[in-house]
């Protein structure tokens, strides 16, 4: 049987999103309201959802929530031109389907991948983090051994 190219462009999408991959897409936040983020992408077997961490380039003032966030200064990873805070009090999920619909609706963007020593190093901090939910340390583990 031949794949539609929808089809093929969904399995394209998932081999695409693997640990360190950032995307731009619209995410909601815990209050309701919905904004366009960052997000690097944390799992690698994205079947059924995908975790992922937000960045912002706006800077945030609060003590204790702050004092996990990894400040990247202009440039430091080429996928971030701005200053940048990877926020590590939260994960986010997202279903694959909710990804693969914001992809062909062109509210998905790939905009390239952070460095591997980045990318350890944000696995070592949620793996010690106080805040994350113990299920997404514990997939995010798994995943990245």
């Amino acid at each position: 049987m031949i794949n539609s190219p929808k089809e093929i462009t969904d399995k394209s999408l998932l081999e695409q999103l693997k640990p360190g991959i950032v995307i731009r897409t619209e995410v909601q936040f815990p209050d309701g309201q919905k904004g366009v983020k960052r997000l690097i992408i944390l799992t690698k077997s994205n079947i059924n959802s995908v975790l992922m961490i937000a960045t912002t380039s706006k800077h945030i003032k609060r003590k204790y929530y702050e004092k996990d966030n990894i400040q990247l200064t202009s440039n430091q990873e080429k996928v971030f031109e701005k200053y940048t805070s990877i926020q590590l009090t939260r994960v986010f999920e997202k279903t694959t389907s909710e990804l693969q619909n914001a992809y062909n609706q062109h509210r998905l963007n790939i905009l390239g991948e952070i460095s591997k020593e980045l990318l350890y190093k944000i696995f070592e901090i949620i793996a010690s983090s106080e805040v994350i939910e113990e299920k997404y340390k514990i997939r995010i583990k798994e995943e990245n051994k």
